[in-house]
């Protein structure tokens, strides 16, 4: 998807087009600090068609912080996705503490972020979905 002005023209604002990136939360986010999440959550590339599991045995893998109205995100594991500032801001710093992709935990080159070799990114489009699967019977 290219970025564009009011008049049509592409503009280059430092966002990474191309690259459809997410995370599966298993639990649902709380809008106070709370430590949550399973081992199955996981984080995707699908561009790049890269899935990071959950390192098993963690005590969490979701975060929300909120030190104050304006400082407020969302985690990932501790750097693993970090998702800021309303969603205009991402970072992803893999260190195989929560989540690692394949069996890099015994590799000697490993995936450094969400979008490998990039570390900081803006979205140009977010999407958030929830599903609930009570029986409704």
């Amino acid at each position: 998807m290219e970025n564009e002005d009011k008049d049509g023209r592409g503009v280059d604002d430092n966002r990474d087009n191309g690259y459809i990136v997410g995370g599966y939360a298993s639990h649902g986010w709380s809008a106070s600090f709370n430590l949550r999440g399973d081992d199955t959550c996981f984080l995707f590339n699908l561009t790049q068609n890269l899935r990071f599991n959950a390192v098993k045995g963690q005590p969490h893998y979701q975060v929300t912080d909120v030190q104050d109205q304006s400082s407020r995100r969302i985690k990932f594991g501790d750097t693993d996705l970090v998702i800021e500032d309303d969603f205009q801001s991402l970072t992803s710093k893999l260190k195989g503490t929560h989540f690692a992709f394949g069996n890099q935990l015994t590799q000697k080159n490993k995936i450094d972020s969400i979008i490998p070799g990039k570390k900081k990114f803006s979205p140009s489009d977010v999407e958030v979905w929830a599903f609930n699967l009570k029986n409704s019977m």
